[in-house]
């Protein structure tokens, strides 16, 4: 298993507090620096959603969430991201309760 430094986990805490503001583009990076991350949603079941943060050098970032995101909305949904959280929450081998 990866672990992961302070400085990474506090970058993704303040990338999740930017677009909890609706700050959902134009995201710093914390891999290549460039103001260049968006932020996507998935919504892989009924209840169950996942705020993404991806950038174009390769970074990603999943969070889940506890709730319906508050900018979450269809236009922000990218579909290969929620083909993958799909397919994650039907292969997963315990259930989500």
């Amino acid at each position: 298993m990866a672990v992961m430094r302070r400085d990474d986990v506090e970058a993704g805490i303040d990338l999740l507090r930017r677009v909890d503001t609706g700050e959902l583009d134009g995201l710093p990076c914390p891999k290549c620096g460039e103001l260049n991350a968006s932020a996507w949603f998935t919504q892989p079941a009924p209840d169950e959603f996942k705020t993404w943060i991806v950038c174009g050098c390769g970074f990603e970032l999943r969070a889940q969430c506890d709730k319906r995101p508050i900018h979450y909305s269809a236009d922000r949904v990218r579909n290969d991201l929620q083909e993958y959280d799909k397919r994650l929450a039907r292969d997963r081998k315990f259930p989500a309760d």
